[in-house]
């Protein structure tokens, strides 16, 4: 009877604890591992119900040893943790074959949106709307019924909203100098399985492209800040299909490891000096190619911030012409970055590529483009 009492205890000091539980989930995943998995579909066990934890895949097919389930390589950490890979960047030439007309070319459309002189409003202006327009590159056999990753790309000085998708760029590679573009360089990488499909936005940081006399830095960074949350993400959201449930700001933080920002120039500086620290609630990547003049202990004290503390960076690249006359201080920038704030790892999820003999030129920049599209969204 005493032993019987005994035991009767250690149930009930068992159960008061919590062990039991725990013991019979031990038991649950004993069971369920005794499942041969003869079967899968989209990743789970058609029998038991186990997910795939796909350990290891294909090095080149993806396809998960265990499943069969083609399962992308993920550059987190610049090494994919399934079969070892690493992203192919160059720090010379694009490949010419990225450059050569596709077979299944993804589309580009010219929308309008409209929005605000936010600037102006805060100065006590008034209310003033009026439109603008974005390029939107919708990869080949594009599903609304999907979702989709999405890329903002932005110009530099001089440049607009057609400068990425718009026009050929003059691209001086391979003992000559040719015309190419980058939507067809975004066709050829998605067919060759070599990036994520997404959707590519080209907005511009000037209020009227037409008349690039009228930009103010200081004032139209702001402007187009606040464009970034209020008005361009938004329209994306309600007028594509995406990762985000609808076009608030908290449906997209939500989804932001589906939300990249790259730019070149000051579309670059525009990341260190002013999305970064102040959209990093919305976007999870960047990407910036020449150009990282800011102050930058005000943007690591940001980043730093409390109020961005749930929002880590997953990749942060960066690339710049070796003849470029701010090739030295965007490095340090990148440094200063990478190395005060937490979970930034330099050759891991950071990554600062010098192009061979460029300058501050297309060159430079459609490196660093090819570069990013390798590690954006791989995850």
């Amino acid at each position: 009877m005493k032993a019987l009492r005994r035991a009767l205890a250690l149930v009930l000091a068992l159960c008061c604890l919590g062990f039991l539980p725990a013991l019979a989930a031990d038991e649950d995943a004993a069971a369920e591992s005794d499942c041969p998995h003869l079967g899968w579909q989209n990743g789970v066990c058609v029998a038991c119900g186990a997910v795939c934890p796909h350990a290891e895949h294909d090095y080149d097919s993806c396809v998960c040893f265990v499943c069969g389930m083609t399962v992308g390589h993920s550059y987190l950490t610049s090494r994919c943790p399934m079969c070892g890979r690493t992203p192919a960047f160059t720090d010379s030439l694009v490949p010419s074959a990225f450059f050569r007309r596709p077979d299944a070319p993804g589309t580009v459309q010219t929308v309008e949106y409209t929005t605000h002189d936010y600037v102006g409003e805060r100065r006590g202006a008034g209310t003033l709307t009026y439109r603008k327009r974005m390029l939107v590159y919708l990869p080949r056999g594009y599903d609304p019924a999907q979702p989709y990753n999405v890329l903002v790309l932005l110009h530099g000085m001089g440049g607009g909203e057609t400068y990425w998708l718009g026009k050929p760029q003059l691209y001086a590679a391979y003992g000559t100098e040719y015309y190419v573009s980058t939507a067809q360089m975004l066709d050829n990488m998605l067919a060759a399985g070599m990036c994520r499909d997404m959707i590519v936005v080209t907005p511009t940081f000037y209020r009227d492209s037409g008349n690039l006399s009228l930009y103010d830095r200081v004032p139209d960074e702001e402007q187009f800040v606040r464009e970034l949350r209020e008005d361009i993400l938004p329209f994306i959201v309600q007028n594509y299909a995406t990762y985000a449930a609808d076009g608030s700001a908290e449906a997209i933080s939500a989804a932001r490891d589906h939300f990249a920002y790259t730019g070149l120039s000051m579309g670059s500086i525009y990341a260190y000096n002013s999305v970064m620290p102040l959209c990093l609630d919305l976007f999870a990547w960047f990407g910036c190619f020449s150009g990282s003049d800011c102050y930058v202990d005000l943007t690591v004290d940001a980043l730093r911030s409390e109020a961005n503390a749930p929002y880590p960076i997953r990749y942060f690249y960066n690339s710049i012409g070796t003849r470029d006359s701010m090739a030295v201080l965007h490095r340090e920038n990148f440094i200063a970055i990478t190395d005060r704030v937490a979970g930034l790892t330099d050759t891991e999820n950071a990554w600062f590529t010098l192009v061979a003999d460029a300058g501050h030129e297309y060159g430079a920049w459609i490196v660093g483009l090819y570069n990013f599209l390798q590690v954006v969204f791989m995850m």
